[in-house]
């Protein structure tokens, strides 16, 4: 996505782009097929799994899927060709606001991060609403000594609460290449999943994403699009990134 710079200098560097999620898979639902079009642009996109999400099922052990999953946060990084990071935090203990914006304003500064992606506040799920106040605290931290990365939220399943996009990506070139890496999870390619009483409950992923990024390209006048909505502690806008509105063409922000 576009960031600030000289016509001639900046503009033309390849960017740093950092996916933040609360749980493996969370990053690359968000902006799964936009980090495909980041990459394939020659940006650098890091995905970052806050946790593992290894109590996401209740019937596993989840030492045994924590280990499952982080063979395949490391596969699906593989195949989009992004680097990606967990830092440790076992699933629903997350620390406290400051140690862990402490902690991601440090990845920030590290990844030289041009833009940010991470949950939308409208949140039903404690770990996603605390990333979005983590993530926000420590792009505040960094715009005390250095100018901060754009922020943009990403479209969640679970953070849906007054999501309203800003922004529309074309992604009619990477989606599939995107679904195919996030195949790497289970969590994606099964339609149903037990809930803490062991009864069986549909969470589609895969056809909700992949019906969501046709949805959005309708409004947008595309095949397929992801929508962001920008923060807005960092207006204006980046150059070239204008507002999408629906029945607009989505922007180019890469």
């Amino acid at each position: 996505m576009h960031g600030t710079g000289a016509e001639t200098g900046d503009k033309y560097r390849s960017k740093s782009i950092v996916v933040v999620g609360a749980h493996a898979f969370d990053a690359e639902a968000m902006a799964g097929a936009t980090a495909a079009a980041a990459i394939a642009a020659g940006h650098r996109v890091t995905l970052v799994h806050l946790t593992r999400g290894e109590r996401g099922n209740p019937l596993r052990d989840p030492a045994v899927y924590g280990k499952q999953l982080e063979s395949e946060m490391a596969r699906a990084a593989a195949a989009f060709g992004a680097e990606y990071l967990w830092p440790g935090y076992p699933s629903g203990r997350l620390p406290g606001e400051e140690e862990l914006a402490s902690e991601l304003a440090a990845i920030f500064k590290r990844c030289r991060a041009d833009v940010l992606i991470t949950h939308w506040r409208g949140s039903w799920h404690p770990r996603h609403l605390q990333a979005h106040q983590a993530v926000m605290r420590a792009v505040g931290m960094i715009s005390e000594t250095q100018e901060p990365p754009w922020v943009f939220f990403g479209e969640n399943c679970e953070d849906l609460e007054g999501f309203a996009p800003d922004v529309y990506v074309d992604v009619s070139h990477t989606a599939e290449k995107a679904w195919r890496a996030m195949g790497e999870y289970e969590l994606f390619r099964r339609e149903s999943s037990p809930d803490a009483a062991g009864r069986t409950v549909k969470i589609p992923y895969e056809p909700y994403y992949r019906s969501m990024a046709a949805v959005r390209g309708v409004e947008a006048g595309v095949l397929y699009a992801q929508a962001f909505r920008l923060a807005r502690v960092v207006l204006p806008l980046p150059p070239g990134v204008g507002r999408g509105k629906p029945g607009l063409r989505p922007v180019r922000v890469f």
